[in-house]
């Protein structure tokens, strides 16, 4: 079947294009860089081919392929790869075979066990039971709006819109859900293509993280200690007491405020959780980062590696002693270039770590041969991330969404001055509760580590405090996924604090052990609790069964009106692609077709009153009724709109009916 081809060559050929790269020196390594960049490639491509047919037909698919091995036998051949783009030749002359891995093989494997022990908590989260497709609750949370995203482009016709507010344009970076859609679309079920890219991804992630540990620290030690505590830690590991399950076991926990003194109690237990939630502000909201972030973000998922992989050859290219050819500086180009319609923090960070880089070199000696290495680089970003960053300003333009948003707690006064001090507070109170541990253990390991390696640390600090001002995200909570590449490297300089403990003695050892614990002891609680205790439906039998009927009997231009207002659990937008006359203000900016009020109160008219008035003024055709009341149920009953569909799951229990517009 054709999305297996869609699964393996893509990810293939990428790699072996990563592994004729100098800085792939191990297979592993092009493998982890491969499949991310194998993925945004193909997705990129095809959406090129999008712009020139008007839809991904079997021509897009086929070209894109075409032009993905046409990359690779460029890079193979013998003329190309023997001339002034690259070095590599020269050192593979010595030893012509590549290790599988450049790390030693016990380290290999606790990485591989890492990688695994996250698939099954991915493959877990998601699965086919007997009343539908169920989820755990953070990679529930917005699967629909994704789903929908990569329906739109893989099945609708350019430019994509947004089905769940009629005439919105997209506005959200799509690769990874462009990606997911074409796995569907040639066969694979829907569980299959969110979960398959999931699992290959956090495989290219898990080894990533571990290469750009281990190329700053040039210690395995490290790069395992800080592995461990990146995957299984939360910046705020206090938050466990948030768990509802251990508050039913001391139900007098009475938490105290921060500088308040504990209150009486009645037990021993319930005195301790009063101590430490007056700590509760000095921490973060994450209780693990693959709970709150990574299962819910789609996105995320494809922009972590694709940066990571950036970090890892900007770090080798301009801050380390490694000496790279110039296709090692092209290809870092062409991937920063992609990341754009792939994840928005990875292009701020990019663009971050390249400032850092270019001040780097000009502070170096042999500054010539430094700054044509960043031109090489910036030729292939400034080119293809152009189009796409102008693609996205087009359609942001439209609706009316601005680049930056002031995070929430930036308080506007008269002038910039006045906003500054009014504002301090909050941001001061901001950085204490992300900071957290492992801001205090990773700012005292930088002590132990190299210069270079603390001069890389400075962008990071420096993208931190610029996401506490502005967010690149509609949504002002979502620039917490930058953190995830600060609380990364804050994890490496931990780690060369444990390390240095762990030669100190004994004791010294033990108290190292304990930090780690106390990084990583939402893990278990998280795996426990959520994967195994709470589950929401994605889809139930009946949604299914009604996408199913609207798919196969509705045109595809009809417009529906429901009435659940949630877009993120509407099977009418994201799974049957029809429009619907309903509003996500945060995710399609201010203009639309209809003003978001305006559309709310058409629809509560419809779906209230049934009133074909309404239903012709707004273009509506159908409407989506789910668990409507008796009342509602029977305005339909007596209308203009005849009930074409309606399915009743009783285990649920849930009602679903379709109505279509019959108006006189």
């Amino acid at each position: 079947m054709l999305w297996i081809i869609i699964a393996i060559l893509p990810a293939l050929i990428a790699s072996l294009i990563a592994l004729r790269m100098q800085f792939s020196r191990s297979v592993i390594e092009a493998i982890a860089i491969g499949i991310p960049f194998g993925i945004v490639s193909f997705s990129s491509l095809l959406f090129a081919f999008d712009y020139v047919f008007g839809s991904i037909n079997s021509y897009a698919i086929w070209l894109s392929f075409l032009v993905m091995l046409g990359a690779l036998a460029s890079v193979y051949s013998k003329p190309i790869y023997n001339c002034a783009l690259s070095s590599r030749h020269k050192h593979r002359g010595k030893n012509p075979k590549i290790p599988i891995t450049s790390l030693p093989r016990w380290a290999w494997i606790f990485a591989l066990a890492i990688a695994i022990i996250i698939a099954i908590i991915f493959i877990a989260g998601t699965g086919n039971y007997s009343n539908g497709i169920y989820c755990i609750d953070a990679s529930c949370s917005d699967a629909l709006y994704h789903i929908g995203i990569g329906y739109s482009v893989a099945f609708g016709h350019f430019p994509p819109e947004y089905y769940f507010t009629i005439g919105t344009k997209n506005v959200f970076p799509f690769m990874s859900d462009l990606y997911m859609g074409m796995l569907h679309r040639f066969g694979l079920g829907i569980v299959g293509a969110l979960m398959l890219p999931d699992v290959l991804l956090v495989f290219s992630f898990v080894w990533l993280s571990m290469m750009v540990a281990y190329a700053i620290s040039k210690s395995t030690r490290i790069s395992v200690i800080s592995t461990i505590m990146f995957w299984f830690g939360g910046v705020g590991f206090i938050k466990i007491l948030d768990f509802p399950f251990i508050k039913q076991i001391t139900p007098l926990f009475q938490p105290a405020h921060l500088f308040y003194l504990p209150q009486p109690h009645n037990t021993i237990l319930s005195f301790i959780y009063s101590v430490l939630k007056m700590s509760e502000i000095p921490t973060s909201y994450w209780t693990s980062i693959i709970n709150t972030l990574l299962l819910a973000q789609r996105d995320l998922l494809l922009g972590l590696p694709l940066a990571l992989a950036a970090i890892y050859i900007i770090y080798l290219g301009f801050f380390s002693e490694k000496k790279l050819g110039a296709k090692e500086y092209l290809f870092l180009g062409v991937l920063a270039g992609m990341l754009p319609l792939a994840n928005a923090e990875g292009v701020i960070l990019v663009v971050f770590l390249g400032i850092s880089a270019l001040f780097y070199v000009l502070a170096k000696k042999g500054r010539l041969k430094g700054l044509y290495n960043f031109v090489l680089v910036a030729i292939p970003f400034a080119i293809i991330g152009s189009i796409e960053l102008l693609y996205m300003d087009s359609q942001k333009r439209q609706a009316n969404w601005s680049y930056f948003i002031y995070q929430s707690y930036v308080l506007h006064g008269s002038n910039a001055f006045i906003t500054a001090v009014m504002s301090m507070e909050n941001i001061v109170f901001f950085w204490l509760q992300v900071a957290g541990i492992p801001v205090i253990l990773g700012l005292l390991g930088i002590y132990y580590a190299k210069r270079n390696s603390k001069a890389f640390f400075i962008p990071f600090m420096a993208l931190w405090v610029f996401v506490t001002v502005y967010t690149p995200q509609p949504n002002p909570a979502d620039s917490n996924k930058i953190f995830i590449y600060v609380f990364l490297m804050l994890c490496l300089f931990m780690a060369y604090l444990v390390d240095a403990m762990w030669k100190k003695g004994l004791l010294l050892r033990a108290l190292g052990i304990l930090l780690v614990i106390l990084v990583i002891i939402n893990f278990p609680l998280f795996f426990i609790h959520d994967v195994f205790a709470f589950r929401q439906p994605l889809l139930t039998n009946a949604e299914i069964a009604a996408a199913s009927y609207i798919t196969n009997n509705t045109p595809t231009g009809a417009v529906f009106a429901v009435n659940d207002y949630n877009a993120f659990r509407n099977p009418v937008s994201s799974i049957a692609m029809r429009q619907t006359l309903i509003s996500i203000g945060q995710y399609v900016g201010g203009i639309y077709k209809y003003p978001p009020p305006q559309m709310i109160s058409a629809t509560m008219q419809i779906v209230s009153k049934a009133s074909c008035a309404a239903a012709i003024k707004y273009n509506v055709s159908y409407a989506y009724l789910e668990n409507p009341n008796s009342t509602t149920l029977a305005l339909f009953n007596d209308s203009g709109f005849k009930m074409a569909f309606n399915y009743s799951q009783p285990s649920i229990p849930q009602k679903i009916y379709v109505y279509k517009l019959n108006c006189p």
